[in-house]
């Protein structure tokens, strides 16, 4: 699969998966595959060690990307845009769904010369947790899929990018990455209300939480407008450490609430993201602050034809059964 003077960058996970799939390639110049791209030889298994070599082993979700290369045996750039491609599908991974990985994902990257597949570098990526709202959790082959055509959609957008990058919808997707892997449910309700923050800009005048739950309204219909604005003043609350007054006496309904609340973030934040990527319309408005603020003071019907059917926050509740979960699971004793 690797070739002779060839480099390689490798996501590599070990999560709940049906997936069953030879190496295959999913976009233009990535592969996919549930069984290991680079065979652990005595050599790199010593060189690993016995408990890096089994975590790989144990992997069963695999992303490559590779490139014949001039200098095969030096560590540089080459190597990193490869990890920047692989990521790519990982995060396109994320976009698809929720999931929850047994631990660390690894990010592996280094080069073939001659018979034997090198390993140059191997680091961890953050560890995503299971959200209690989707007990299943199982990834399968659309998942891959989907992530490939994901990681197309964001190559495409950062090719599209004008001079000085897209640096504010990058840091929502970068956000929303990173915030999969916080363990605390207030923390996550925060986080993805600033996602949410970062697509709306909400202007300051007449009340920051007002203007949000009216922005966001775009995305989620008008209906739930109040449910927003009721999120924007929660994620307030966390940010100033008030978050005592839902947690600090154990209520199982308010930790339940809690708990919907994140899922409901979550979910919004995961479409409006993907929403934009597979619109190649909404690139240009979804870039900067500057692009979005202008884009906000278009009239209310030319938003709407642009940003098309709105996401339907209760998705994210479809299938919860709160008797799955147990006080435990919630924080209680």
């Amino acid at each position: 699969m690797i070739n002779d003077n060839e480099k390689y960058g490798l996501i590599a996970l070990h999560a709940g998966s049906s997936v069953q799939l030879k190496p295959t390639e999913i976009a233009p110049g990535l592969w996919a595959a549930s069984e290991p791209f680079v065979m652990l030889t005595p050599l790199w298994r010593e060189w690993l060690g016995t408990i890096r070599a089994q975590q790989i082993e144990r992997c069963n979700v695999f992303f490559l990307v590779k490139v014949r290369s001039a200098t095969p045996d030096i560590l540089d750039q080459e190597n990193l845009d490869l990890e920047n491609q692989a990521w790519r599908a990982y995060l396109g991974l994320l976009l698809s769904k929720l999931f929850a990985t047994a631990e660390e994902p690894l990010v592996i990257s280094g080069a073939r010369q001659g018979p034997e597949v090198g390993i140059r570098q191997l680091v961890n990526l953050p560890q995503p947790i299971h959200d209690a709202l989707d007990m299943l959790h199982q990834l399968d082959a659309s998942h891959v899929a989907r992530a490939g055509q994901l990681a197309a959609a964001l190559s495409a957008y950062s090719q599209a990018s004008p001079a000085g990058g897209c640096w504010r919808f990058t840091r929502v997707v970068s956000l929303y990455a990173a915030t999969r892997a916080i363990k605390e449910m207030v923390d996550r309700i925060h986080q993805y209300a600033r996602c949410l923050d970062g697509l709306t800009v909400p202007p300051m005048r007449g009340g920051t939480g007002k203007n949000f739950a009216d922005r966001v309204s775009l995305f989620v219909g008008s209906a739930h407008r109040d449910l927003f604005e009721t999120l924007y003043k929660l994620r307030g609350e966390i940010e100033h450490l008030h978050e005592n007054r839902y947690l600090e006496t154990y209520d199982r309904s308010v930790r339940l609430q809690l708990l919907k609340y994140a899922g409901i973030l979550e979910y919004v934040v995961r479409n409006c993201i993907v929403r934009v990527l597979e619109t190649p319309s909404l690139w240009s408005h979804f870039c900067t602050t500057t692009a979005l603020e202008a884009f906000w003071t278009l009239p209310e019907m030319k938003r709407r034809a642009l940003w098309g059917p709105p996401v339907d926050p209760m998705e994210a509740l479809v299938g919860f059964d709160e008797a799955w979960l147990r006080d435990g699971d919630l924080g209680g004793s």
